[in-house]
């Protein structure tokens, strides 16, 4: 078992010499210990782990990436194979094994009032008291961690936690200035660790009332037949109590008459993607076939001049988006139809583009 950092070192160890195949000197082992060590400095962190990256969202503006360096990224997705043994709400649709986007959307149709809520910076509001919780009660669950108690000085009691060493160092391996960094592979299974029991107390107040709840990252999904407006104080309330807060501006209510959209995909009677974004789909195939992939492409974009490559990178992203209709309404002959000839298209392509 595993009780302390330097145990942690070794076993890291043992994982690289089993990859590959050779043996580990003391020297070696001291400086894996050491760059541990340097890791659970956030300063270090800060300078030496992460890169910032900037993707544009869909609803306008930036979404900055925090994208940590190879070592540490393969640190945390080590951690991840400890950490999956931590406790997750049924009602958590994202990050989840098993679950896709139409398991959850299903949950919702047919209702007669669907409402959605936002919480407000997700990532930035975790704490790193709760990362550190979340990840302790996680450790006492596995079989590979042992319990030690090791004094901070912070003059709280040592029988508070099952192992405050390690906890403590994990938490520092998954956060970035105490947030949660959007970009690390543990950041997203910890945000569903984290929100367990709020997640909870609002899941118990919804079965009393027959609301069906979800919730997918940031998005909450409720749905139901009867009037759902108390259940936006609640979260509100609830998220408050727990360092969230409701994004006012994102909150959507949507009767029968309206369409009703759960992570993009059309719940109001089966589960469907948005006509709109069929539409367009079944547009670009048709100017494909009357003008042909190369002239519709000179036509949609700015330089005149099309070349192969951006041919087969529009056709792949066009692709994406019919398996994405098709994953949601697998037995659509239509789409079945465009993607045969998206496929067909991609083919004919040269290999070597």
């Amino acid at each position: 078992m595993i009780h302390t950092l330097r145990e942690f070192s070794a076993e890291l160890g043992k994982l690289h010499n089993r990859q590959s195949d050779g043996a580990s000197d003391s020297n070696l082992k001291e400086r894996r210990y050491y760059q541990l060590l340097a890791y659970g400095d956030n300063d270090y962190r800060n300078r030496k782990c992460y890169s910032q990256v900037e993707i544009p969202k869909k609803s306008g503006g930036k979404r900055v990436l925090q994208i940590p360096g190879r070592n540490l990224k393969y640190l945390q997705r080590y951690l991840l194979t400890i950490l999956e043994m931590g406790e997750v709400s049924t009602c958590s649709a994202a990050y989840v094994k098993g679950k896709t986007l139409v398991d959850h959307a299903k949950q919702h149709v047919g209702n007669n009032i669907v409402v959605k809520l936002d919480i407000e910076n997700f990532f930035d509001c975790v704490q790193f008291h709760q990362v550190f919780r979340a990840i302790d009660k996680t450790l006492e669950r596995s079989s590979l961690i042992g319990p030690h108690m090791k004094s901070y000085g912070d003059g709280e009691p040592a029988g508070k936690y099952f192992n405050n060493e390690l906890s403590w160092y994990f938490s520092q391996f998954c956060t970035l200035n105490g947030k949660l960094p959007q970009g690390a592979p543990t950041s997203p299974l910890l945000s569903n660790m984290i929100f367990l029991s709020i997640d909870q107390t609002i899941n118990d107040y919804c079965m009393k009332r027959n609301i069906t709840y979800t919730r997918y990252s940031d998005d909450m999904i409720f749905s139901g037949n009867m009037y759902l407006g108390n259940i936006i104080f609640l979260v509100r309330d609830v998220l408050k109590k727990n360092g969230f807060c409701l994004n006012k501006d994102k909150i959507v209510v949507a009767g029968k008459g309206k369409q009703q959209k759960v992570t993009g995909i059309v719940v109001n009677e089966k589960p469907q993607v948005d006509k709109r974004y069929r539409r367009q789909i079944r547009k670009e195939i048709y100017y494909i076939g009357k003008f042909g992939i190369e002239e519709h492409l000179s036509r949609i974009t700015i330089d005149r001049s099309v070349s192969r490559a951006l041919e087969k990178q529009y056709l792949r992203e066009l692709l994406g988006r019919i398996n994405f209709v098709l994953h949601v309404d697998n037995a659509n002959k239509e789409f079945r139809q465009y993607k045969a000839e998206c496929m067909y298209l991609l083919e004919r392509l040269p290999y070597f583009v």
